[in-house]
């Protein structure tokens, strides 16, 4: 079980780093060639769509990292004033809200990319199929879901005491801020 589980971190973070990366990469590099285009009077059509999509897909492929981190947006105030096991149990009812939230959006995902299936759509400049375009949520929802449920058994693991729990990163910041006084 650990080796799978190994296998799919891996494969994941693969996605997570270095995939979002290169799509970084080549945003950057469609852009800059956009700009110096428009810059000599010959605008390039297909530059700011390719543009798009490519960052909703970095986007969505990196929100999985921060689903693996703990680092989405959240209020921090109430794991700060918990300890121990009650933080553990917020974070353990935080995740089982994220994971119905993810397995809602895959869901209602792939109704929406066999609708289009049915009735395929294409983008403007590119002709692209736009279900292109519309996977990258479902496909960061469905990485999602496997991160939250790898974020949850090590919750559970902290709960029942099989491994030590882990600071907040409001926690580790103020400790950075006590050490550089």
């Amino acid at each position: 079980m650990a080796k799978v589980d190994y296998i799919i971190d891996r494969i994941l973070d693969f996605f997570e780093t270095t995939v979002c990366a290169v799509l970084f990469f080549i945003t950057c590099a469609i852009i800059f060639i956009q700009v110096v285009f428009r810059a000599v009077g010959l605008p390039v059509d297909w530059t700011e769509e390719c543009a798009r999509y490519l960052c909703i897909w970095v986007i969505y492929l990196a929100a999985s990292k921060g689903v693996k981190n703990g680092n989405h947006m959240s209020v921090d105030l109430l794991p700060m004033l918990l300890k121990g096991r009650a933080r553990v149990v917020l974070y353990i009812i935080a995740d089982l809200i994220s994971l119905t939230f993810f397995c809602l959006l895959c869901y209602v995902g792939m109704q929406v990319l066999a609708g289009m299936n049915a009735h395929p759509q294409y983008s403007a400049a590119n002709g692209i199929n736009m279900q292109f375009a519309y996977a990258a949520p479902y496909v960061g929802a469905a990485m999602m879901i496997i991160r939250a449920l790898q974020r949850l058994v090590v919750l559970v693991k902290q709960l029942v005491g099989l491994v030590p729990m882990e600071e907040t990163e409001s926690e580790k910041m103020m400790k950075k801020g006590e050490g550089a006084e």
